[in-house]
């Protein structure tokens, strides 16, 4: 219904303020909900105090009935979507996420925005979110998912601000897409490093085996400083999950890092030619061209991806008899991700098995 008030009751947003002689100004004050909207405070012509028809109460009458229209129970507002959005952009559940996973739910928002940006939040039913999923998905798995739980977060936000009465995106029924099964081997780790030293891009290379023998993501990756590396040793804080970590280097990598022909500049992972740190796009493109180099001496790198070495290096440390929580203390993940990760990986592998039997030998010819 709309906002209508009885004769005998004050309109909402009139507000009386007592003059010094004794008279009274009228005015009309909207919520802090509405002038987040554009909605102004006004003066409302002058009446006497009691009288209820008087041309202040009225005029508040007219201001009320113009607002959006609302049910007992809802929000005194009905919002846009893109009211949500804007808010949710501006709360610290957007600003203190990462840049890179606030340019992902950007992209996100976008898409929203476009989707259903003007109509009022609370007109998004169910079936609407269902609808939009279930038609995007077809051609665009990954990008439907994205939006739809980007959308799940900003309603979610709403209802908690009071914006919205319900979050039609909960508990979407998500589609999720099947684990991707890819662990880099060891000729595959030498053609790719060769193929960045041959085309003089020995950065990459390093970039590959820090990425190896640490576990980290690209991004941390190409963040690393030079003084982050000392007496043998990486420490660093990671951008994502905020956890400290401090990894002795591999001999394998410590050699990589010492040889006399590296880039040298303020990051370990220097771009030739100026010596300063790979932008992550530029990085991302190069990466590919240089797969793409080594694949034509072994072609099963065709579909390797930089991200899949952190799940190598999850990989390579379980084979080596490392239990969760060290692999956990490398790589920085919780320990649930890392047997996330793991799970998908041991029926990939004998190597896992052969070290559980091994162990299981060598205990019992202790034990007798």
């Amino acid at each position: 219904m709309t906002r209508t008030e009885t004769p005998r009751r004050r309109p909402a947003y009139l507000v009386v303020k007592r003059n010094a002689d004794g008279s009274d100004r009228f005015y009309w004050q909207p919520s802090a909900e509405l002038r987040r909207l554009g909605w102004v405070g006004l003066r409302l012509p002058d009446q006497p105090r009691r009288d209820r028809d008087g041309a202040a109460w009225a005029a508040a009458r007219r201001i009320n009935e113009s607002l959006p229209a609302r049910r007992p129970g809802r929000p005194a507002v009905d919002f846009r979507l893109d009211d949500l959005i804007a808010r949710y952009r501006e709360s610290p559940r957007f600003t203190r996420l990462s840049a890179k996973t606030r340019a992902n739910y950007a992209w996100c928002l976008g898409v929203l925005s476009d989707w259903r940006g003007a109509e009022p939040a609370a007109n998004i039913r169910r079936r609407d979110v269902q609808a939009y999923y279930l038609g995007r998905y077809r051609a665009a798995p990954a990008a439907a998912t994205a939006a739809v739980r980007v959308l799940r977060l900003v309603l979610q936000f709403g209802l908690n601000a009071g914006m919205v009465e319900s979050n039609a995106a909960a508990r979407p029924g998500l589609i999720d897409p099947p684990p991707r099964l890819r662990v880099w081997t060891g000729p595959e780790i030498a053609a790719m490093v060769a193929a960045c030293d041959g085309a003089g891009r020995g950065s990459v290379g390093d970039a590959v085996l820090l990425a190896l023998y640490t576990g980290q993501r690209q991004g941390d990756v190409l963040r690393l400083l030079t003084l982050q590396y000392d007496a043998g040793r990486l420490v660093l804080r990671q951008s994502k999950r905020r956890a400290m970590v401090s990894v002795p280097a591999h001999p394998a990598l410590a050699a990589r890092l010492a040889r006399p022909d590296r880039p040298p500049g303020v990051t370990l992972v220097a771009a030739e030619g100026t010596g300063r740190a790979y932008a992550s796009d530029h990085f991302r493109h190069l990466f590919a061209r240089l797969r793409n180099r080594a694949a034509a001496t072994c072609p099963s790198l065709v579909d390797a991806r930089f991200a899949d070495l952190r799940d190598t290096a999850v990989t390579r440390l379980a084979e080596a008899g490392a239990t969760v929580p060290e692999i956990a203390a490398i790589t920085g993940h919780q320990e649930r991700s890392v047997h996330s990760v793991l799970k998908h990986y041991l029926a990939l592998t004998d190597a896992l098995a052969d070290t559980a039997i091994a162990k299981l030998i060598a205990h019992q010819e202790r034990t007798g």
